[in-house]
């Protein structure tokens, strides 16, 4: 590797619930009897609230209405 890795950045601590969420994916893993293949995970960095709901796919039209 040529180039140093960059310095990470704290993030800073929200003031209240819901002002900072973090949204991931993980999967694909074997296929639920629903399809279901993949896990929506969404973090509220202030509660530490997490949040995950089973989805068929990633793509924006499944995620959006979950």
């Amino acid at each position: 590797r040529t180039k140093k890795p960059g310095r990470l950045n704290p993030i800073p601590t929200p003031k209240g619930p819901f002002q900072l969420i973090g949204i991931d994916y993980c999967g694909p893993f074997k296929p639920t009897p629903h399809g279901n293949q993949y896990v929506l995970c969404v973090t509220d960095y202030f509660t530490r609230w997490i949040i995950a709901i089973a989805l068929p796919d990633c793509s924006a039209q499944t995620t959006a209405p979950a």
